[in-house]
């Protein structure tokens, strides 16, 4: 039976200072270059998966600094704003679509939310075997 918490952040784990702030600026960076093409690139993405795939992004980065439910909450809610973003950023001039486009978004974001919370200590535990 696994006793370990699941809301122990990765930050708690000893690992060499370089490492853990080349991986904690790689893992934002990646999740920030990601925003930043669904906003623009909006359209040409399968609306599910990028929200799927930002909300990922978002609760691995920001699993560095707070627990994993507050972290999946939080990319959840981020990539909710990112589609309202995206949404005024396109100009949508059809109104009445917007708000199932939203929810298509907001399920594809609930979906990466999920998968975050089951999948974060199985890769955690993958990369740090030592505890």
């Amino acid at each position: 039976m696994d006793t370990r918490k699941t809301t122990e952040t990765p930050a708690d784990r000893p690992i060499r200072p370089k490492t853990r702030q080349a991986l904690m600026i790689a893992r934002w960076s990646i999740a920030l270059v990601w925003a930043g093409a669904v906003v623009v690139l909006w359209p040409a993405i399968p609306r599910l998966f990028a929200t799927f795939l930002l909300t990922f992004l978002l609760t691995n980065a920001l699993w560095q600094h707070v627990p994993l439910k507050r972290a999946c909450i939080m990319a959840f809610a981020l990539t909710g704003l990112a589609a309202i973003i995206g949404e005024l950023a396109l100009g949508t001039s059809d109104f009445a679509a917007v708000p199932v486009l939203w929810l298509v978004d907001a399920l594809g974001a609930l979906i990466g939310a999920l998968v975050s919370y089951i999948a974060m200590p199985l890769v955690d535990r993958v990369f740090n075997p030592q505890r």
